[in-house]
């Protein structure tokens, strides 16, 4: 009764008996609804592998951000990746949430207690021998796969990659370019609704490109361009001697 006139009083409606395991099982199930199938199995894995099994028998107002914290520290401590233990915890930071939200709860035990998101490793690409192997490796192995007759197919293609500048391999490798272009233009068409005519839908892109170019990553190594329009030969990202210079 005192908990019944407590929750009145503040405003909160927590179901007795309600434990966290019972809980994140409820939201999982409603979310099914609004979430693509992929973020659906990454929450579901969250709650079902760690979860559950860690908070879900503690009632769900009886949850403090000292149980989060300890959790995380165990599971550090214990060598798990920090980047599973991150997920895990967003994926309880986001549930109590909505609980937060559904005035279940007062406020969220897990909202300062999520570790701070980790760092992507840094890409670098194969050289052209470890390229050169992979396909290799394909070809030999996985000959009979329509895909790999096509990559294979095409090696002398594939590895000209590695004929120009190292320096430029990263802008190479990615269709940021293209998608950084053309995503402003098509933002702005969707709210114009079409530009009306050929000629204003020129000036309008045109427009639209010159202004968003002052915000576009600058090219790595810019002062390399010149030297690739002008016919300079690369091997493996290095720039070798031009014919010419070499018969000198």
């Amino acid at each position: 009764m005192i908990a019944l006139l407590e929750g009145e009083r503040t405003g909160l409606h927590v179901e007795p008996g309600l434990t966290v395991g019972l809980y994140l099982l409820q939201w999982l199930a409603a979310k099914e609804r609004s979430l693509r199938p992929t973020t659906i199995a990454g929450y579901h894995d969250n709650v079902h592998r760690d979860l559950i099994p860690v908070f879900g028998r503690i009632p769900l107002d009886d949850l403090r951000p000292r149980h989060v914290e300890a959790w995380i520290n165990d599971q550090l401590g214990a060598g798990r990746g920090s980047v599973i233990v991150y997920r895990v915890t967003s994926t309880l930071r986001t549930a109590l949430n909505a609980a937060v939200r559904g005035r279940l709860l007062p406020y969220n035990p897990a909202k300062y207690a999520v570790p701070t998101r980790p760092r992507a490793a840094e890409r670098t690409c194969w050289d052209p021998v470890q390229a050169a192997a992979f396909l290799d490796h394909n070809a030999r192995h996985y000959a009979d796969q329509l895909a790999v007759k096509k990559v294979t197919g095409e090696t002398d293609e594939l590895l000209a990659f590695y004929d120009f500048p190292a320096e430029h391999w990263v802008h190479l490798r990615t269709t940021n370019p293209i998608e950084s272009t053309f995503s402003t233009v098509k933002l702005r068409t969707k709210v114009t609704r079409g530009a009306g005519s050929p000629a204003a839908a020129l000036a309008m892109v045109f427009k639209l490109v010159e202004s968003a170019q002052a915000r576009w990553r600058a090219i790595t190594a810019a002062h390399l361009v010149a030297l690739v329009r002008n016919g300079a030969r690369f091997k493996n990202g290095h720039l070798v001697e031009r014919p010419e210079a070499t018969a000198a």
